[in-house]
């Protein structure tokens, strides 16, 4: 088994905090994001990323692991250009036996013509798996009936047996980022060291340690993040590994 893990964060002019925003419950919308027009730090944006957050946990028994990463995503889609932020698709390792995907949940919240919110949920057909390449697959699924001024959301958890690299962690998009967080939890063997590469921005971070529970936890948020357009030779990551 390997002894450390591994996560890549693309960090580009963002800034990071201590205090944690309170994400509203899957399937509540506020009337007030439906009738936003714009994004304020971002007018020209055709979409915006309310909201992105990931929690990941390494649990550890005598003979095997497990990391479970649970996502919840919200996006607001301004006009016809950002349709295309509503088609998501989502990577796994598809070895069989190693990868389960699970609490698959989309929803699309509009505004009907009386100004009233509808809220249509996506159904399990709606999400299908293609293989990509060798132990690569691709969870892939779309929002249906769109319209200028819709917000979608998606969720899932995935565990995986015996895997200890968390996935690539990306605070900047195409499109701009209200605001995003991820938090790691693991056993208190499994600290994290951190190498920073071509970050100008200013990056800090929480640390829990509970020690009677033998577990740490560290977590990284940020907000009002623009979105971000990769150039040649760029290379701008946060590394954070397990110590050996």
């Amino acid at each position: 088994m390997k002894k450390f893990t591994t996560l890549a964060t693309c960090l580009i002019s963002t800034y990071f905090l201590f205090a944690q925003k309170t994400i509203p419950e899957f399937g509540k919308i506020d009337l007030s994001d439906l009738q936003l027009k714009s994004c304020s730090f971002e007018p020209d944006a055709p979409a915006l990323k309310l909201f992105d957050v990931q929690d990941v946990e390494f649990k550890v028994d005598p003979y095997s692991s497990r990391l479970i990463t649970e996502r919840r995503v919200r996006i607001k889609i301004f006009n016809q250009e950002g349709y295309k932020f509503a088609s998501v698709k989502i990577p796994y390792y598809s070895k069989r036996g190693v990868t389960k995907m699970k609490d698959l949940g989309g929803v699309v919240y509009s505004l009907d013509a009386t100004g009233n919110i509808t809220i249509q949920k996506l159904e399990k057909k709606d999400f299908f798996k293609e293989k990509s390449e060798q132990n690569l697959g691709i969870l892939n699924f779309t929002f249906p009936n769109l319209k200028p001024g819709s917000i979608v959301e998606f969720r899932y958890t995935k565990i995986e047996k015996n895997l200890i690299d968390i996935d690539p962690w990306t605070a900047q998009d195409e499109i701009p980022t209200q605001y995003t967080s991820i938090t790691i939890k693991m056993p208190i063997f499994s600290s994290i060291r951190e190498k920073i590469y071509g970050l100008d921005s200013i990056v800090k971070k929480s640390v829990v340690n509970n020690f009677n529970a033998n577990w740490t936890q560290h977590s990284y948020y940020g907000e009002n993040i623009r979105s971000f357009r990769a150039e040649p030779f760029m290379i701008d990551e946060i590394v954070l590994r397990r110590r050996k």
